[in-house]
């Protein structure tokens, strides 16, 4: 079912066997400092499905969101703005600050900025290589709407971050979320670019914003996360060591651990974790992050429910 679930340990490439003989491979647990026998914080961070659920279904869309909320306290979504002024969940071809290209996925070389709602191809290629789930030849699978899927939500205390990939998107998300009226006190919205968030502020100053960042984590991240006026830093997993998750704490931002997708995450090598399994979770779950958001959601619950019981 899941392309990419067996351990990068055990399917290493050429390539990744020949830059592990040349560098040490590392461990997670200590990288992070949270090596065994330290005891786990006392209450669970809350579960997000990033994307959704994307080893169960196709990333962003609601099929993939409905299975990630059987698990998690919430999800997180990438969302665009096509010609119409429609908001979209996708995300595309390209890295975490330049995406949203359809040749991979659809076989178009477009942006999907580039197209109106009614436009948009339905069809993905069995051959897109950045999916965690099998996809038939010619299966149709809906790019949705933002509005519809925190329709489908709303009401329900579930956790939605929405994370900006594109300009001319934060008066359209405001808008959406008055028009709609989704509570704010479930919503967070997050972008490596963080002038948007600026504007979020500026249009809402009662929108939850998030400071995005990758790895190597840059030494200024708390100050600014602050400078931004934003009350959260979301760190990529390997930057969430214990210390750099109190300091943050410290100074009254909430900090969230983030896994990349699939592809990439099944290329990343660890003396003592595979590709987000068990070892993986129980190593990310310690660091006291308030949150985590990860590729497969009811896993992680399973972890989370061994460490805290149940009903966590």
């Amino acid at each position: 079912m899941a392309a990419f679930m067996s351990s990068p340990l055990m399917t290493r490439s050429p390539s990744l066997t020949s830059l592990a003989a040349v560098t040490p491979v590392l461990s997670l647990a200590e990288t992070l400092n949270v090596s065994p026998p330290l005891s786990p914080p006392p209450s669970p961070p809350l579960l997000l499905g990033h994307r959704g659920s994307p080893y169960t279904y196709f990333e962003n869309t609601l099929p993939s969101f409905l299975s990630s909320s059987l698990h998690s306290d919430g999800i997180e979504i990438d969302i665009f703005p096509l010609l119409d002024d429609t908001l979209v969940c996708y995300h595309g071809k390209g890295n975490d600050k330049e995406c949203g290209f359809m040749i991979d996925s659809h076989g178009i070389d477009i942006s999907i900025k580039e197209l109106t709602f009614t436009d948009l191809p339905k069809a993905i290629l069995p051959s897109f290589g950045d999916k965690a789930c099998e996809i038939g030849e010619g299966e149709e699978v809906e790019i949705p709407r933002l509005e519809d899927v925190l329709e489908r939500f709303k009401g329900q205390g579930f956790i939605v971050t929405v994370e900006l990939k594109s300009d001319n998107t934060e008066k359209l998300l405001v808008d959406l979320l008055k028009k709609i009226a989704y509570p704010l006190s479930c919503i967070t919205v997050s972008s490596f670019h963080h002038p948007f968030l600026q504007t979020v502020k500026a249009l809402n100053p009662l929108i939850q914003t998030a400071c995005l960042f990758n790895s190597p984590l840059p030494s200024d991240y708390i100050s600014q996360t602050q400078e931004i006026g934003a009350s959260e830093c979301h760190l990529r997993y390997d930057t969430c060591t214990k210390e750099n998750v109190e300091k943050a704490k410290e100074e009254g931002l909430k900090v969230m651990s983030w896994c990349s997708g699939p592809k990439r995450m099944s290329e990343e090598v660890w003396s003592d974790v595979g590709n987000e399994d068990e070892d993986f979770y129980n190593v990310i779950l310690r660091t006291g992050v308030d949150k985590v958001c990860v590729n497969k959601p009811d896993l992680a619950r399973k972890v989370m429910n061994k460490i805290w019981g149940d009903n966590n």
